[in-house]
């Protein structure tokens, strides 16, 4: 694991910075203002982990090091929340702000983003049930293959 880096703060200041987001973006996001943005890097007021993981999102960085400063390697890493409610929860107050400050254009583009991305999760679903119904078949396939044998020669 790697060190931890900086307050929480430092974090979100840098996390921030390093995506080319500006503050107010962030802000309208978590639907507060900008000045309690500025309180989140400064310490000054705490942050809901909800809030980070919006944050998190927005600016590709991980849950995990936002919160703690702390990155986990990968193979222990978790998505502290599923797709599907990312996607409906999340995404619908994004569409809220974006309405409230006429954004309509970036509104029809993640429209179009979380439309493919739901089409993707259904063509998922739909191979992980014919990946998972060919095992089955292969699976008695292989019960079969021996009995088969045993009959033959007896």
């Amino acid at each position: 694991m790697e060190p931890v880096h900086g307050t929480k703060g430092d974090r979100i200041k840098e996390a921030i910075k390093k995506s080319g987001l500006k503050q107010t973006y962030i802000a309208t996001a978590l639907d507060v203002t900008e000045g309690t943005i500025v309180n989140y890097i400064k310490g000054r007021r705490d942050i809901s982990d909800e809030s980070l993981r919006i944050i998190a999102e927005l600016t590709k960085v991980s849950f995990e090091w936002l919160k703690t400063g702390v990155l986990k390697p990968a193979n222990e890493a978790h998505v502290p929340y599923s797709t599907q409610t990312f996607t409906y929860e999340m995404f619908t107050d994004v569409f809220s702000q974006l309405q409230k400050v006429g954004k309509f254009a970036e509104i029809g583009l993640i429209g179009g983003l979380i439309a493919r991305f739901n089409a993707l999760l259904i063509e998922n679903e739909r191979l992980q049930s014919e990946l998972n119904a060919l095992k089955m078949q292969n699976s008695e396939t292989q019960t079969e293959e021996p009995n088969k044998a045993r009959a033959t020669s007896a």
